[in-house]
């Protein structure tokens, strides 16, 4: 259907189509653009809120002052968009909250057990900090009302915008389709005329340089070609008979003494721009030749020149020249002139060959040239800008890069913190209720003995509680006083890289007891296995920080909640003085087309669910540029999974030296 449309309308309705396409896009994407900044724009404000809120309120949570508090919270009532407001203690407990509609005691409940918040709702949270210590955090709740006002007047902004930009692609499509057609219009009625008379000496008119003048010139050189082709034709029939008359080589007779034409055939004629011999014959060279030649010797001085060359020489001259036909026109010729005598009368053969297309042709070639290495130095500053654009931007994902792994160290000390606190709740909780125990026995052994009222086998059974209660409380003192000291030396050595000499078995055994509160609600169990008086001199700290990531890797990913799963830590003396290392555990498994790709950086298959896609890569960046070894992994669908790290007992000198904490 579109075929059947005429040109003018298929031009107007693609540039439109294009035009309409371009617009919508760039108003999608400015759309999408200004939303997403206008939500950041509007977390960042939260953020700022909610700090200074947390803030202000950081001395009222230490001393307890609620009244302080709820009074510091209510200073938001004059902000519309604001929901809910609630600020915890480090319980967490809810200390103080605020909600227009209210009812911010149920709200604030129902905020420590959501995780995910409804649409249209931005949630902050911001820790109160008070001299460096973490007293509670405040949550903040806020609708996205001023992001929605902001938007409808963004759409209002880009759809006049759009509409505007419309009409005048429709108005440039209009103009630009009569540029293109009304001149090819001109050509076809050329053409037209041509196939009605049979014509072929009619021409299209000259259309300039540009693409549309080329498909008239273009034209034009066709009509010529057929022309001369039907002339060709002709003359092969008689071409031994008549070989000057019918030639298609144009070609004409001069006087040497007066310069005037004395024969010609048809197509110096036509070439000329005669119809008839006649009108040819009889007209020196300065009636059909420019005044000046491109040199600016006039022509009468040329063509004495070029006679006296021809009387001097071998009889022949070849050259260009400079003609004008009988409408003014100029066009350029390759003349082939030779001397000759008749009857003892000097004459000059003429033989000329239009070269113009030729010279359009070379000129428009050098003036392809000229753009195209213009073209060529643009684009290779583009390529420059480009490239220096490329720097800055790795530099950029290099400090990046940095700074996840420094968040990612103190993601892994929170949750080290977290499971050792809750740990620690079982033996310390059980130490106070014995102590408790401990000094009611001993109140009730005191007042029998103040009284008169104890026995000899009431004395002894006292006597064995209390045995018993000392011992138990011991027990426990001792399990919560080893948990502290491995907490503290895992805790110093993955938040600082300081070299030092250590057991590996020890450093292993450590990591791995600050990790079981991880795996005390699952039925999966990790173990240790490391000989013992492994020593090394190298960075316990980034070591751990690989066994974290690989062990809570595993506890992730790797087991269903069904099943149990056993994870193992395996370390070794290998060739030479290096150390093997093996995680294994006895998952689901990676598939094969996730294999090679675990190491990359933002790789996950848990993406939007909590996964960052940077612990394996961490894991690899540690290995090799701290630890100095490498890392390989090995996995079978449904049969678990190995990582294998090789790495020297006494690790290199590192790059940038750590300064000791």
């Amino acid at each position: 259907m579109i075929k059947s449309l005429s040109l003018r309308v298929q031009l107007i309705g693609m540039a439109l189509i294009v035009a309409l396409l371009a617009l919508v896009c760039a108003g999608v994407a400015l759309y999408f653009l200004e939303r997403a900044n206008a939500r950041e724009q509007l977390t960042q404000e939260l953020n700022s809120t909610a700090r200074l809120l947390a803030n202000r309120s950081s001395a009222a949570l230490v001393f307890l002052d609620d009244v302080t508090a709820q009074e510091n919270l209510q200073a938001l009532q004059d902000l519309d968009q604001v929901r809910l407001v609630c600020l915890f203690d480090s319980s967490p407990r809810l200390f103080a909250s605020y909600a227009p509609t209210g009812d911010s005691l149920a709200r604030c409940a129902d905020i420590v057990r959501s995780t995910i918040d409804p649409p249209g709702i931005v949630r902050v949270t911001v820790p109160v900090i008070s001299k460096d210590v973490t007293a509670g955090s405040l949550v903040l709740i806020s609708t996205t009302k001023p992001l929605q006002d902001r938007m409808w007047a963004q759409r209002t902004s880009l759809a006049i915008a759009l509409g505007s930009a419309f009409l005048l692609a429709t108005a440039i499509a209009v103009r630009l389709q009569r540029s293109i057609v009304e001149p090819i219009s001109l050509v076809r009625d050329v053409a037209t005329s041509v196939i009605e008379t049979g014509d072929f000496g009619l021409r299209a008119p000259a259309l300039g340089s540009k693409e549309v003048g080329k498909l008239a010139s273009s034209f034009n050189a066709m009509l010529d070609t057929i022309a001369r082709q039907n002339h060709e034709l002709a003359q092969s029939e008689t071409y031994t008979r008549r070989l000057f008359h019918d030639s298609p080589i144009p070609q004409y007779v001069l006087d040497s003494q007066t310069g005037l034409c004395i024969d010609c055939n048809q197509a110096a004629v036509a070439i000329h721009g005669f119809s008839r011999s006649e009108e040819l014959i009889g007209k020196s060279t300065a009636d059909f030749s420019s005044e000046y030649q491109p040199d600016g010797q006039s022509s009468t001085s040329w063509y004495q020149r070029s006679l006296q060359r021809l009387r001097t020489k071998t009889g022949t001259v070849s050259g260009e020249w400079l003609f004008q036909r009988a409408n003014n026109v100029q066009w350029e010729g390759m003349v082939h002139a030779m001397l000759l005598s008749l009857n003892g009368r000097e004459m000059i053969h003429v033989s000329v060959q239009d070269i113009t297309q030729r010279k359009r042709a070379e000129a428009d070639l050098n003036q392809l040239n000229l753009d195209l290495e213009s073209r060529v130095n643009a684009r290779t500053s583009e390529l420059a800008k480009a490239n220096s654009s490329l720097v800055a931007a790795m530099d950029t994902l290099k400090h990046t890069q940095s700074e996840l792994l420094q968040r990612d160290k103190l993601a892994s000390l929170g949750a080290l913190v977290a499971g050792v606190a809750h740990e620690l709740n079982t033996p310390l909780g059980n130490s106070i209720l014995v102590a408790t125990s401990l000094g009611l026995a001993a109140q009730n052994l005191g007042k029998g003995m103040r009284e008169g009222t104890l026995t000899k086998s009431g004395a002894a059974t006292m006597i064995e509680q209390l045995t018993e209660g000392t011992a138990l409380m011991t027990r426990n003192l001792e399990r919560a006083s080893e948990l502290i000291v491995n907490f503290k030396q895992v805790a110093v050595d993955q938040t600082s890289e300081k070299r030092r000499s250590f057991d590996l078995g020890q450093v292993l055994q450590e990591v791995i007891e600050t990790l079981q509160p991880q795996f005390k609600h699952t039925p999966h169990t990790v173990s240790v296995d490391a000989p013992e008086g492994l020593a090394m001199d190298s960075y316990p700290g980034p070591l751990g920080q690989v066994i974290t990531n690989l062990v809570m890797n595993g506890l992730i990913h790797a087991f269903d909640a069904s099943r149990p799963g056993t994870m193992a830590v395996v370390a070794r003396i290998s060739e030479g003085d290096s150390v093997e290392l093996i995680v294994r555990d006895t998952g689901r498994g990676i598939a094969p087309e996730h294999l090679s790709k675990v190491f990359d950086p933002f790789f996950t298959t848990r993406l939007g669910q909590g996964g960052s896609g940077l612990g394996l890569h961490i894991v690899y960046n540690i290995v090799v540029s701290t630890l100095g070894g490498d890392i390989r992994v090995h996995s079978e669908v449904g049969a678990g999974t190995t990582f294998t790290l090789h790495f020297p007992m006494n690790a290199p000198l590192a790059k940038h030296p750590v300064e000791d904490a």
